[in-house]
C-alpha cells in the first residue's frame, strides 16, 4: 500500500506517525499523528502544500480529529490509513509473501 501523501509530510517533518483508532471508530485505524499541538501539524501540511497535494490536504484537514493523551494529543485521520514501512512486502494477491526471482 502506498503511504499517503500526508503521512509523508509529516514524516519528513519528523513527526511521530503511527496507527490509531480513535472515538466511533470500532476497531477501525487510521493514521494518527503524536503533537504536544495541533499547529505543529498544520504548520508542516500548509508549508507542504502545492498544485499536486493540494485537494488532499485539504480534504485531510477537513477529516483532523483530536484526542487528548495528557501532555501531548493525537491528530488522526479516518479514512487514511496508516502505513508502516516496516510491514512485510504484500504482493498483488495479498499473502504477504514475495515472488521468487
Amino acid at each position: 500500500m502506498k503511504m499517503s501523501k500526508i503521512q509523508e509530510i509529516c514524516e519528513l517533518e519528523g513527526l511521530k506517525t503511527r496507527s490509531y483508532s480513535g472515538r466511533g471508530m470500532y476497531g477501525a485505524s487510521c493514521l494518527g499523528v503524536d503533537v504536544s499541538r495541533e499547529k505543529e501539524l498544520i504548520r508542516a501540511l500548509v508549508e507542504h502544500v502545492d498544485d499536486e497535494n493540494r485537494e488532499e490536504v485539504q480534504e485531510a484537514i477537513g477529516l483532523m480529529t483530536v484526542d487528548s493523551m495528557g501532555r501531548d494529543i493525537i491528530v488522526y485521520f479516518p479514512g487514511i490509513k496508516y502505513v508502516d514501512e516496516l510491514e512485510p512486502f504484500e504482493d498483488e494477491e495479498g499473502d504477504g509473501e514475495e515472488d521468487a526471482a
